[in-house]
C-alpha cells in the first residue's frame, strides 16, 4: 500500500495488518487515521524490518484500537473519544521533535501502556514527552542524529511523569549526551 507516491491520507474504519513481507509506504504530510466505531486490531507482522506508519491518529467515535506488534511511527496521536493499548509492544516514534500541540506524541484520550515501551528517536531541537493524562511502562528516548536532541518532561508546570517500568536514556556510540529537563 503506496500513500507517498501522492501524499494522500487513508482513513481506515477496520483493522490494520501488514503481513509478513508486506509494503507500507506512508505519506509525507497526510495522516494515517483509525476512525469509525468499534475495536480494531493494529499489526505488522514483518520479521525482518518494521514498515514506518508515517503520522498516525486514534480519533473515531469510541475507537478503542489495540497494537498487535511493535510499531513505527513519526507522530502519534489519540483523540479525546478514542483509546490505544499497547500490550508488551514497543511503538517507536523516528526522527520526531515538536513541542506543546505539535508533541509527537499526544493522548486526549485513553493510553494503556500495558507492559510496553514508548522510544523516542529525537532529531534536532526540542521534544515534549507528555506527563499529564499518561502512565507508562517503559520510556525510553534515544538520540539518532549528530546534534543533541532535548526532551523536555511535561507540557505544563506542575505535572508529573508516571513510569511503571524503566526510564532509560541512550546515545549511539559516540554521539552527544541525550538531555531530559523537567
Amino acid at each position: 500500500l503506496d500513500l507517498g507516491t501522492n501524499d494522500i491520507g487513508l482513513f481506515l474504519g477496520g483493522s490494520l495488518t501488514i503481513a509478513d513481507g508486506g509494503l507500507f509506504v506512508p505519506a509525507g504530510a497526510g495522516l494515517l487515521t483509525f476512525d469509525g466505531a468499534g475495536s480494531v486490531a493494529w499489526a505488522d507482522q514483518n520479521t525482518v524490518t518494521g514498515v514506518s506508519f508515517g503520522r498516525v491518529k486514534i480519533d473515531g467515535t469510541g475507537k478503542p484500537v489495540t497494537l498487535g506488534s511493535n510499531a513505527y511511527v513519526h507522530t502519534l496521536e489519540v483523540g479525546a473519544d478514542s483509546s490505544l493499548a499497547v500490550g508488551g509492544n514497543y511503538i517507536t516514534l523516528t526522527n520526531c521533535s515538536g513541542t506543546g500541540d505539535d508533541r509527537p506524541f499526544k493522548v486526549l484520550g485513553s493510553f494503556d501502556a500495558g507492559t510496553g515501551t514508548l522510544r523516542f528517536f529525537g532529531a534536532d531541537g526540542t521534544t515534549d514527552i507528555q506527563a499529564s493524562g499518561v502512565s507508562y511502562w517503559n520510556l525510553s528516548l534515544w538520540n539518532e542524529t549528530a546534534a543533541a536532541p532535548l526532551y523536555r518532561i511535561g507540557t505544563a508546570a506542575g505535572e508529573t511523569l508516571v513510569v511503571g517500568g524503566a526510564l532509560s536514556l541512550y546515545t549511539e556510540e559516540g554521539g552527544p549526551a541525550v538531555t531530559a529537563d523537567a
